[in-house]
């Protein structure tokens, strides 16, 4: 019987020390020697810690590249705006282009243009749009003056067409500029005559032609530069006061730079 009980006993305790070598506990030592053990629930969950990536790399290395270029161009452009100057309309009016008056031909041909400031017995000083030179006189062919550009507005007398009744006028066609320079506002105005010496009436408007923008702010499309085309339309209604004879014509504009 004794016997039965000591077998019975040996396989109680095989049992128990087998289920605790089951248990899988790891001894980490600190500085102190003291023995920690962290327990198996611990180390399960540690070896189920999801190892993929905060976020996925889905952009190659090509792509990064490009992102961080790109980022790197964009910084550049803010810092240079930082430090470069707006340049406005007012402060372009602070610089004047000195106006050309005077056309020097030197012995080798060169043309230079500008205007003459100084002048002595051996030497001129010419202020051009690139700066000041000096030149000897022994270096001169000839000095021409220059006439200043300016604007020739002119009607295309071809195209005027006038349909007459007994109570209306009207006028349209197209006018070009055969000058040198930009045309600003440009209006034609007509006067009706009857057998007295003074215009009985007078009217006019404005052509249609290129959009400028001035320096004021001002917008209008009744401008023409050098060789270009406007036109005009205009009707004119008769009190039955007036016996119109016959008509004139003009054209009036300004220049503005």
């Amino acid at each position: 019987m004794k016997y039965f009980i000591n077998i019975i006993l040996f396989i109680s305790i095989l049992l128990i020390s087998t289920g605790c070598a089951g248990k899988k506990e790891i001894k980490i030592e600190n500085e102190d020697s003291n023995v920690e053990v962290i327990p198996e629930k611990i180390i399960k969950e540690i070896k189920h810690v999801n190892h993929n990536p905060f976020y996925p790399l889905k952009d190659k290395i090509e792509d990064l590249e490009f992102k961080i270029n790109e980022l790197n161009a964009q910084i550049l452009e803010y810092e240079s705006s930082l430090i470069a100057p707006s340049i406005n309309s007012e402060i372009l009016k602070l610089v004047k282009t000195p106006k050309i008056e005077h056309e020097i031909i030197i012995n080798n041909g060169t043309i230079i243009q500008g205007k003459i400031i100084q002048e002595n017995s051996d030497y001129l000083i010419i202020q051009t749009r690139i700066g000041q030179l000096k030149i000897e006189k022994s270096q001169i062919s000839s000095i021409e003056e220059m006439e200043p550009l300016k604007a020739n507005i002119i009607f295309n007398e071809m195209t005027i067409e006038e349909k007459i009744s007994k109570t209306n006028l009207t006028f349209s066609g197209s006018l070009v500029n055969n000058g040198s320079r930009r045309g600003d506002f440009i209006r034609v105005i007509y006067y009706l005559w009857e057998n007295d010496t003074s215009p009985a009436l007078v009217d006019s408007i404005f052509i249609s032609g290129n959009t400028v923008k001035f320096d004021n702010g001002v917008i209008s499309d009744t401008s023409l530069d050098p060789g270009d085309t406007g036109n005009f339309s205009i009707s004119i209604n008769l009190p039955d006061t007036l016996n119109i004879s016959y008509w004139t014509k003009e054209i009036k504009y300004d220049m503005f730079e």
